[in-house]
C-alpha cells in the first residue's frame, strides 16, 4: 500500500471532529465520577416522566415516596432500566409503586428484633 500526500487542504470539519471528541471525552469522565451521579439523580416525577413512560402504579407511588422512602435514581441506574418492561427487575428496585405502601396485618414493625438489642433508642 503507497501512502501519499492529498493535494487538498485538511477537512474544516477537522477542528469540530476534536471538539466532539474533546466533548464526548469530558461526559465520560463526568459520568464515571460518583460525585456527578449524585449531583444527577433523578428525584421528581417530572423528571421521570420526561425519561420513561410510567405506569399509574409507579406515578402514585413516586407520588408517595417522600422522606426515608423518597427517590433518587443516579443516571448510570437508570441507564439499567429496561424502559419498556414494567416489570424489569432494576426497574421495580428503583421506581417506588403504590403496592409498596400496602400495610398487611402481618408486616412486623421491627422484623429484625434490632429494638431490643438497640443500647441507644433510635440509633438502628
Amino acid at each position: 500500500m503507497e501512502l501519499s500526500i492529498s493535494s487538498e487542504p485538511p477537512s474544516h470539519n477537522l477542528a469540530e471532529n476534536l471538539a466532539v471528541e474533546h466533548e464526548e471525552l469530558k461526559q465520560l469522565h463526568e459520568w464515571k465520577d460518583w460525585k456527578w451521579q449524585l449531583k444527577n439523580r433523578i428525584t421528581t416525577l417530572e423528571q421521570l416522566k420526561k425519561l420513561i413512560s410510567l405506569t399509574p402504579s409507579e406515578e402514585e407511588g413516586i407520588k408517595r415516596s417522600k422522606g426515608r422512602l423518597a427517590m433518587a435514581i443516579t443516571p448510570y441506574f437508570f441507564s439499567l432500566i429496561d424502559k419498556t418492561n414494567p416489570n424489569c427487575p432494576i426497574r421495580k428496585q428503583a421506581i417506588p409503586r403504590i403496592e409498596e405502601f400496602s400495610i398487611s396485618t402481618h408486616d412486623m414493625v421491627d422484623p429484625c428484633g434490632e429494638d431490643n438489642h438497640s443500647t441507644v433508642r433510635g440509633s438502628l
